[in-house]
Protein backbone atom coordinates (compact mmCIF):
# COMPACT_ATOMS: atom_id res chain seq x y z
CA UNK A 1 0.00 0.00 0.00
CA UNK A 2 2.79 2.41 0.92
CA UNK A 3 4.62 1.76 -2.37
CA UNK A 4 1.39 2.31 -4.32
CA UNK A 5 0.79 5.62 -2.57
CA UNK A 6 4.32 6.78 -3.38
CA UNK A 7 3.89 5.87 -7.04
CA UNK A 8 0.56 7.71 -7.24
CA UNK A 9 2.02 10.82 -5.58
CA UNK A 10 4.99 10.79 -7.94
CA UNK A 11 2.68 10.57 -10.95
CA UNK A 12 0.55 13.48 -9.71
CA UNK A 13 3.64 15.64 -9.10
CA UNK A 14 4.94 14.88 -12.59
CA UNK A 15 1.59 15.76 -14.16
CA UNK A 16 1.51 19.06 -12.29
CA UNK A 17 5.12 19.97 -13.04
CA UNK A 18 5.12 19.10 -16.74
CA UNK A 19 1.58 20.31 -17.28
CA UNK A 20 2.54 23.79 -16.12
CA UNK A 21 5.07 24.17 -18.94
CA UNK A 22 4.02 25.81 -22.18
CA UNK A 23 4.07 23.74 -25.41
CA UNK A 24 7.17 25.65 -26.54
CA UNK A 25 8.97 24.51 -23.39
CA UNK A 26 7.90 20.87 -23.56
CA UNK A 27 10.92 18.55 -23.80
CA UNK A 28 11.01 16.33 -26.89
CA UNK A 29 12.22 12.73 -26.87
CA UNK A 30 13.59 10.77 -29.81
CA UNK A 31 12.49 7.11 -29.95
CA UNK A 32 14.72 4.87 -32.06
CA UNK A 33 12.85 1.84 -33.41
CA UNK A 34 14.65 -1.39 -34.33
CA UNK A 35 13.87 -2.58 -37.85
CA UNK A 36 11.71 -5.41 -36.53
CA UNK A 37 10.43 -6.75 -33.23
CA UNK A 38 9.20 -3.69 -31.33
CA UNK A 39 6.32 -4.70 -29.06
CA UNK A 40 3.24 -2.51 -29.19
CA UNK A 41 2.16 -3.63 -25.72
CA UNK A 42 5.36 -2.07 -24.35
CA UNK A 43 5.79 0.96 -26.61
CA UNK A 44 2.31 2.46 -26.63
CA UNK A 45 1.91 2.70 -22.83
CA UNK A 46 5.16 4.71 -22.79
CA UNK A 47 3.93 7.05 -25.52
CA UNK A 48 0.54 7.45 -23.84
CA UNK A 49 2.19 8.27 -20.53
CA UNK A 50 4.39 10.87 -22.20
CA UNK A 51 1.28 12.44 -23.72
CA UNK A 52 -0.31 12.55 -20.25
CA UNK A 53 2.79 14.30 -18.92
CA UNK A 54 2.98 16.79 -21.79
CA UNK A 55 6.26 15.40 -23.14
CA UNK A 56 6.62 15.55 -26.92
CA UNK A 57 8.24 12.75 -28.90
CA UNK A 58 9.22 11.62 -32.38
CA UNK A 59 9.41 7.97 -33.37
CA UNK A 60 12.12 7.16 -35.91
CA UNK A 61 12.80 3.91 -37.76
CA UNK A 62 15.04 2.84 -40.61
CA UNK A 63 12.22 3.35 -43.07
CA UNK A 64 9.13 5.51 -42.95
CA UNK A 65 5.62 4.15 -43.39
CA UNK A 66 3.59 1.49 -41.52
CA UNK A 67 5.61 -0.37 -38.89
CA UNK A 68 5.08 -4.10 -38.31
CA UNK A 69 4.98 -4.75 -34.57
CA UNK A 70 5.97 -8.11 -33.14
CA UNK A 71 2.41 -8.87 -32.04
CA UNK A 72 1.28 -8.69 -35.69
CA UNK A 73 4.24 -10.57 -37.18
CA UNK A 74 4.38 -14.16 -38.39
CA UNK A 75 6.58 -15.04 -35.41
CA UNK A 76 3.73 -14.15 -33.06
CA UNK A 77 0.93 -15.94 -34.91
CA UNK A 78 1.00 -19.05 -32.70
CA UNK A 79 1.04 -17.14 -29.43
CA UNK A 80 -1.90 -15.87 -27.39
CA UNK A 81 -0.68 -12.26 -27.61
CA UNK A 82 -3.21 -9.81 -28.98
CA UNK A 83 -2.17 -7.75 -31.98
CA UNK A 84 -3.78 -4.98 -33.97
CA UNK A 85 -1.13 -2.32 -33.34
CA UNK A 86 -0.63 0.26 -36.07
CA UNK A 87 1.78 3.18 -36.39
CA UNK A 88 2.94 5.18 -39.40
CA UNK A 89 6.57 6.21 -38.95
CA UNK A 90 7.17 9.65 -40.45
CA UNK A 91 10.83 10.16 -39.46
CA UNK A 92 13.74 8.11 -40.80
CA UNK A 93 16.61 7.53 -38.38
CA UNK A 94 19.04 8.92 -40.96
CA UNK A 95 17.17 12.25 -40.86
CA UNK A 96 17.05 12.63 -37.06
CA UNK A 97 19.22 15.33 -35.48
CA UNK A 98 20.10 15.31 -31.80
CA UNK A 99 19.81 19.08 -31.46
CA UNK A 100 16.05 18.68 -31.80
CA UNK A 101 15.76 16.56 -28.65
CA UNK A 102 16.25 16.53 -24.90
CA UNK A 103 16.63 12.73 -24.62
CA UNK A 104 17.13 9.59 -26.72
CA UNK A 105 15.25 6.36 -26.00
CA UNK A 106 15.67 2.96 -27.66
CA UNK A 107 12.21 1.49 -28.16
CA UNK A 108 11.35 -1.76 -26.34
CA UNK A 109 11.13 -5.00 -28.25
CA UNK A 110 10.88 -8.76 -28.20
CA UNK A 111 13.80 -11.12 -27.60
CA UNK A 112 14.22 -11.56 -31.36
CA UNK A 113 14.18 -7.87 -32.18
CA UNK A 114 16.70 -7.03 -34.85
CA UNK A 115 18.24 -3.92 -36.33
CA UNK A 116 19.39 -3.93 -39.92
CA UNK A 117 20.11 -1.27 -42.52
CA UNK A 118 18.93 1.31 -43.23
CA UNK A 119 19.04 2.81 -39.78
CA UNK A 120 21.12 0.40 -37.69
CA UNK A 121 24.50 2.14 -37.97
CA UNK A 122 23.06 5.63 -37.63
CA UNK A 123 21.00 4.59 -34.58
CA UNK A 124 24.13 3.42 -32.78
CA UNK A 125 25.90 6.64 -33.76
CA UNK A 126 23.05 8.69 -32.31
CA UNK A 127 23.16 6.80 -29.01
CA UNK A 128 26.94 7.23 -28.75
CA UNK A 129 26.71 10.92 -29.71
CA UNK A 130 24.03 11.44 -27.07
CA UNK A 131 26.29 9.80 -24.47
CA UNK A 132 29.22 12.01 -25.50
CA UNK A 133 26.99 15.06 -24.99
CA UNK A 134 25.74 13.92 -21.59
CA UNK A 135 22.17 13.75 -22.94
CA UNK A 136 19.64 11.60 -21.04
CA UNK A 137 19.33 8.10 -22.56
CA UNK A 138 16.75 5.39 -21.97
CA UNK A 139 16.17 1.76 -22.86
CA UNK A 140 13.49 -0.75 -21.88
CA UNK A 141 13.66 -4.56 -22.37
CA UNK A 142 15.37 -4.99 -25.77
CA UNK A 143 16.42 -1.35 -25.58
CA UNK A 144 18.62 -2.18 -22.57
CA UNK A 145 20.47 -4.75 -24.67
CA UNK A 146 21.17 -2.11 -27.28
CA UNK A 147 22.67 0.16 -24.60
CA UNK A 148 24.72 -2.75 -23.25
CA UNK A 149 26.01 -3.52 -26.73
CA UNK A 150 27.00 0.11 -27.30
CA UNK A 151 28.97 0.17 -24.04
CA UNK A 152 26.77 2.91 -22.60
CA UNK A 153 26.34 1.03 -19.32
CA UNK A 154 29.96 -0.09 -18.80
CA UNK A 155 30.87 0.47 -15.16
CA UNK A 156 27.39 1.68 -14.30
CA UNK A 157 24.11 0.31 -12.94
CA UNK A 158 20.97 -0.97 -14.64
CA UNK A 159 17.62 -2.49 -13.69
CA UNK A 160 17.57 -6.05 -12.42
CA UNK A 161 17.03 -8.72 -15.10
CA UNK A 162 16.31 -6.38 -18.06
CA UNK A 163 15.37 -9.32 -20.28
CA UNK A 164 13.45 -9.26 -23.50
CA UNK A 165 10.19 -11.13 -22.96
CA UNK A 166 11.27 -14.21 -24.90
CA UNK A 167 13.90 -15.22 -22.31
CA UNK A 168 11.99 -16.61 -19.36
CA UNK A 169 14.69 -18.47 -17.40
CA UNK A 170 16.55 -16.26 -14.89
CA UNK A 171 19.41 -18.76 -14.73
CA UNK A 172 19.87 -18.79 -18.50
CA UNK A 173 19.61 -15.03 -18.59
CA UNK A 174 22.21 -14.40 -15.90
CA UNK A 175 24.67 -17.14 -16.80
CA UNK A 176 24.44 -16.78 -20.57
CA UNK A 177 24.10 -13.04 -21.00
CA UNK A 178 24.40 -10.65 -18.06
CA UNK A 179 27.61 -12.16 -16.71
CA UNK A 180 29.36 -10.91 -19.87
CA UNK A 181 28.87 -7.23 -18.99
CA UNK A 182 30.74 -5.01 -16.52
CA UNK A 183 27.46 -3.64 -15.22
CA UNK A 184 25.90 -3.82 -11.76
CA UNK A 185 22.29 -4.94 -12.07
CA UNK A 186 20.32 -3.66 -9.10
CA UNK A 187 16.91 -4.73 -7.81
CA UNK A 188 13.93 -3.00 -9.33
CA UNK A 189 11.85 -2.91 -12.50
CA UNK A 190 13.06 0.63 -13.32
CA UNK A 191 16.41 2.18 -12.45
CA UNK A 192 17.98 5.57 -13.13
CA UNK A 193 21.76 5.84 -13.10
CA UNK A 194 22.40 9.59 -12.87
CA UNK A 195 26.07 9.30 -13.77
CA UNK A 196 28.98 11.49 -12.66
CA UNK A 197 31.25 14.08 -14.24
CA UNK A 198 29.00 14.90 -17.17
CA UNK A 199 27.88 11.34 -17.90
CA UNK A 200 24.44 10.84 -19.39
CA UNK A 201 21.67 9.94 -16.97
CA UNK A 202 20.54 6.49 -18.13
CA UNK A 203 17.09 5.04 -17.40
CA UNK A 204 16.64 1.29 -17.82
CA UNK A 205 13.60 -0.94 -17.28
CA UNK A 206 12.41 -4.46 -17.90
CA UNK A 207 9.23 -5.19 -19.82
CA UNK A 208 6.92 -5.06 -16.78
CA UNK A 209 7.12 -1.29 -16.20
CA UNK A 210 6.43 0.82 -19.32
CA UNK A 211 4.61 3.58 -17.44
CA UNK A 212 7.19 3.59 -14.65
CA UNK A 213 9.89 3.86 -17.30
CA UNK A 214 8.13 6.87 -18.84
CA UNK A 215 7.83 8.50 -15.41
CA UNK A 216 11.54 7.96 -14.75
CA UNK A 217 12.55 9.53 -18.07
CA UNK A 218 10.21 12.44 -17.37
CA UNK A 219 11.75 12.93 -13.92
CA UNK A 220 15.23 13.13 -15.46
CA UNK A 221 14.05 15.68 -18.01
CA UNK A 222 12.39 17.80 -15.31
CA UNK A 223 15.52 17.74 -13.14
CA UNK A 224 17.61 18.81 -16.14
CA UNK A 225 15.36 21.88 -16.56
CA UNK A 226 15.79 22.97 -12.96
CA UNK A 227 18.16 25.93 -12.36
Amino acid sequence: MKKTAIAVCTGVLLLCAVGSASPAQAPRVLFLMPSMGVMGMELFPILERFEDLGIAYDVAAGETGPYLFWEDSNECRYSDTLGGYTYDVTLAIEDARLEWYAAVVVAPGYAHSFWFEPGASRAEELVLEAAAMGMPIGGMSYGVWVLLGCGILDGRTACNWPHPQGILSPETHWNGFLSNFAVEFLPGCVLTDHGVDGQSPVVTANYKCPQGFADAVAAVLLSADEP
